[in-house]
Order: C-alpha cells, then sequence, then structure tokens
C-alpha cells in the first residue's frame, strides 16, 4: 500500500483508546514535531470543564505555530483546528478493539488512581459512573464521531493529506514508510 508522507499541522482523530495519543507521541519522535493532547488543554483541575474563552486561546497558540500534532475530538473547537492542519489522520478501527483497549486503560488508570495532565485523577468510579464517564461517552459518542469524519474524509479538500487507518497494523506500516524517509526517525 502506498502511503502519503504527512505534513506539519497534523490532527489525529478516533475514539478514545484508539491509540491517538500513542501515535502522537510515535510522530513527535519520527518528526521533531511537538504533540499536544487536546485533553491536558481542555479538562481543568478535577475534571473541570473550561468555558470556550478559556479553551480556544489554548488551541490558537498551538495552531499559530508553524509545526504541530494535535490528537483529540472536542468538536467545538474544529473551526480552529482544520482549517489549519495539512494533515487529517482518522483511527477508524474496529470498536471491539478500541473499546477492550478503553477497559484496560481506565481499570489500570483508576486503580493506580493515575494522575492525567498534571491535574486529573482518574479513578475506576470516575471511568465507568456518570453521564461523563469515559466507557459511556464513547459507546454514544461512537455513532457520531463517525456522522462528522465520514463526510470530511469522502469529500477532500485540495492540498490536504487524509488517513484513515482501519487497524493497527495498517498504521504501523504507514509509520515504518515515514520512518525510513526521516533520517533521524525511530520506532
Amino acid at each position: 500500500m502506498d502511503f502519503p508522507q504527512p505534513g506539519q499541522r497534523i490532527t489525529i482523530r478516533g475514539l478514545s483508546g484508539s491509540g491517538k495519543t500513542t501515535l502522537g507521541d510515535q510522530l513527535e519522535e519520527i518528526l521533531a514535531i511537538p504533540h499536544t493532547e487536546m485533553d491536558a488543554l481542555f479538562w481543568k483541575e478535577n475534571w473541570g470543564k473550561p468555558t470556550d474563552e478559556e479553551f480556544f486561546p489554548k488551541i490558537e497558540a498551538i495552531t499559530s505555530k508553524p509545526k504541530w500534532i494535535l490528537c483529540g475530538n472536542y468538536t467545538r473547537s474544529r473551526h480552529l483546528i482544520d482549517p489549519y492542519s495539512d494533515t487529517l489522520i482518522w483511527l477508524d478501527y474496529p470498536f471491539s478493539l478500541v473499546m477492550s483497549r478503553l477497559l484496560r486503560r481506565t481499570i489500570f488508570r483508576g486503580r493506580k488512581h493515575q494522575l492525567l495532565w498534571g491535574h486529573c485523577r482518574e479513578s475506576v468510579w470516575s471511568g465507568f459512573a456518570g453521564k461523563d464517564a469515559i466507557i459511556w461517552y464513547t459507546i454514544r459518542y461512537r455513532k457520531r464521531l463517525k456522522q462528522t469524519l465520514e463526510p470530511q474524509f469522502t469529500n477532500q479538500q485540495p492540498g490536504k493529506i487524509y488517513l484513515r487507518f482501519r487497524s493497527p497494523s495498517e498504521t504501523e506500516a504507514w509509520l515504518k514508510t515515514i520512518s525510513k524517509s526521516n533520517p533521524q526517525g525511530k520506532i
């Protein structure tokens, strides 16, 4: 399979547990482009939610730079990201794979009360209980994500690179091609 090389302003989307952060970290290593998780920009201390006035300037500070990798699905901020992205990546993996990864991650983080982004602690309870619990959110959000990304990837804008990976092995094959073309690249 022939894969295009990525640009320098990369957006990674996919369900929670699909591997957005992992891919962002790998691309940062290979391409020497800074990677930011949108969750780190969004969540306030103790899972507080910001206003747009608090959230948007953080995104604009990143997208105003010449090189960046942003991973996340915050629909309300796409107008600040998509026009500036030159590469859009969709990790469109089977739901069963994503859910098994998400369950493992949620239980692991919850049992350890892992600190995320320096200011939020995950618990098993918060992963499974309440309307904002990541497990239930992902189940509900699945259809909406596909409905918003499918048209974007079908009606591609000229000059942008669109990469839709349907399996981790497909993503790995692409990473190997860009790693080979980048002399400092490592995986």
